[in-house]
Parts: C-alpha cells; structure tokens; sequence
C-alpha cells in the first residue's frame, strides 16, 4: 500500500517516539511513511528546514507537497486516522480551536524533555 503521506519526529524525543510507536501498534502507520527527521532528504524540498523539524512534527502530502507543522500536523492526523479521530479533527476546526492547538502544542514541545521525563517516556536528548 502506497503511502499518500510523510510524517517526520524527532525520534530523540521521548513523547514523539511514544507517539509513533502508538500509531504502528494501532496500524495508523500504513497512511504514512514514518521517519525521523534525520533520515530525511530535505534536498527534495527545500521549504523544510532541518530547524523546523526540530521544532515540530512535520506531516507531508506527496501529491500536494503541502506542509503541516505543529497543531495543524496534528489536524490532520487526527484526519487522516479516520473514525472518531477525524470527528475530532472536524470538531477543532469548526469552532476554531486551531489555535489554541498550536499554543499547547508549542508549549509542549518547548518542554517536551521534562514532560517526557514525567510520563516515564525515554527523556530527550535536548533539555528543556
């Protein structure tokens, strides 16, 4: 099955790598080619900084090449699982949440080492 999408992590972190493990364990993985930021060519677009992918979740469309990053990569994830989790993904942009979903996204990355530390997860590389 092709894939129709690309999501890069930061797989020195401990909340992003959880989360991808919970997508393969859940077979979401098969809507995406699932890679860390650093396996990825970004030769083949140039819009994506590797500063960005530091920052964020990324999330590709190969046909589009449109870009998600931050709450709006989680958007559409949440879309693209399908099920109840896009009646979520709905709900966040019909009463303009998008947002208030970026700032706590931010926030979460930003702290991201300490929050992994907290929930037990393998703790990131980067201290926040």
């Amino acid at each position: 099955m092709e894939q129709d999408y690309i999501l890069l992590y930061d797989s020195d972190c401990g909340i992003c790598s959880e989360a991808v493990v919970w997508l393969y364990k859940n077979n979401y993985h098969r809507h995406f080619s699932i890679l860390p930021y650093y396996e990825f060519n970004f030769l083949n677009y140039p819009s994506i900084s590797i500063e960005l992918a530091q920052q964020t979740i990324i999330i590709i469309n190969k046909e589009s090449g449109d870009c998600y990053t931050h709450g709006n990569a989680v958007i559409l994830l949440l879309f693209v699982m399908g099920g109840n989790y896009r009646k979520i993904s709905k709900l966040i942009r019909q009463y303009k949440l998008t947002t208030l979903l970026n700032s706590l996204y931010k926030f979460i990355a930003n702290n991201r080492g300490k929050i992994s530390e907290l929930l037990g997860f393998k703790s990131c590389k980067i201290r926040t």
